[in-house]
C-alpha cells in the first residue's frame, strides 16, 4: 500500500475549505491536489479511505455550520443584556466561576453553553477555546471539539493542553476505528480499518510531538507517542529511531 493516504484528508481539506492542513502534516501541497485531480489512478481501498475522509470533512463543516450559529446566539444574548464595559468583567467573571463549578461536578452541556456565552465576549482566548474543546469531547461532539481545540492552537501556537488534546481526538478515532478491523469479515475490510486507523494515529502523532516539543519533560505525551511510534514504525521507518529516543527519555524521566 502506498503511503498516498497521508494525502488524502488533506486534499480533501483543500478542496472543501482552502485550508491548508497539508502544511500541518508536512506535505507537499501540489501532491494533495495531484490526489483529487487524479482520484481514478488510486487503488480501490484507497479510494474507500478517500471517501471515509470526505465524510469526516462533511462532519466537519456541519459542526462549523453549528459552531457559527452558536457564536451569532451567544452574540446577540450579549448584546440584549446592555451591560456597561465594567459590568460585562463582572459577569465574565462570574462565568468563569460558574463554569469551572459546573465542569467539577460533570455537568458539562449548561458548562459549554456558559462557555458559548464568555467566548461570545473573548472570542480569542485560548483557554476558554480548549476548554470548550475538552469539554465538546467529553460530551461527544467530536468534530466540534476538532475545531474548537484547532482554534485554541491559532489563538496561541504554544499551547501545549490543545495540541495534547487534539491529539487525543485523533488517537481515539483511530482506536475505535481499529476495534472495526477486529470484528472486519473480510480481509478486505480488515485492511481498510487498519489503514484507515493508521492514518488517524498518523495524525495523532503530529500534535503529541508538537505537545512534546513545547514541554518535553511531560511523560504523559511520550507514553501515548511510544506505542504509537511502535505500531507505525514499519510503514513510515523514520518513527524507528523516535521510537528509541521516547524509550530513553521516558527511562530517564523514571530514574
Amino acid at each position: 500500500m502506498k503511503k498516498v493516504c497521508l494525502f488524502l484528508v488533506a486534499a480533501v481539506m483543500i478542496a472543501a475549505f482552502g485550508c491548508g492542513d497539508s502544511r500541518r502534516v508536512g506535505l507537499d501541497a501540489n501532491r494533495v491536489v495531484a490526489v483529487i485531480e487524479n482520484e481514478s489512478e488510486l487503488s480501490e481501498q484507497e479510494r474507500r479511505i478517500l471517501h471515509e475522509q470526505r465524510l469526516q470533512v462533511e462532519r466537519l463543516r456541519v459542526a462549523l455550520e453549528t459552531e457559527q450559529r452558536r457564536q451569532q446566539e451567544a452574540i446577540a444574548k450579549i448584546a440584549s443584556m446592555g451591560l456597561s464595559d465594567e459590568e460585562l468583567s463582572d459577569f465574565l467573571y462570574d462565568l468563569y466561576n460558574k463554569t469551572n463549578a459546573l465542569m467539577e461536578r460533570g455537568e458539562n452541556i449548561e458548562a459549554a453553553e456558559n462557555l458559548e456565552l464568555a467566548l461570545a465576549i473573548q472570542p480569542q482566548d485560548a483557554v476558554l477555546l480548549f476548554a470548550k474543546g475538552h469539554i465538546l469531547n467529553e460530551l461527544g461532539e467530536t468534530e466540534r471539539a476538532i475545531l474548537s481545540y484547532e482554534a485554541s492552537i491559532a489563538a496561541d501556537s504554544t499551547s501545549f493542553d490543545a495540541h495534547f488534546g487534539l491529539g487525543t481526538v485523533y488517537y481515539n478515532q483511530g482506536v475505535e476505528i481499529n476495534e472495526r478491523a477486529n470484528y472486519a469479515r473480510t480481509k478486505e475490510d480488515y485492511d481498510f480499518y487498519r489503514e484507515l486507523s493508521d492514518y488517524e494515529f498518523y495524525k495523532s502523532i503530529v500534535y503529541f510531538e508538537k505537545a512534546h516539543q513545547l514541554n518535553s519533560d511531560e511523560a504523559a505525551t511520550l507514553e501515548r507517542l511510544r506505542p504509537l511510534y511502535f505500531r507505525l514504525r514499519h510503514k513510515y521507518p523514520e518513527l524507528e529511531a523516535k521510537y528509541d529516543e521516547v524509550q530513553r527519555k521516558l527511562e530517564t524521566l523514571r530514574r
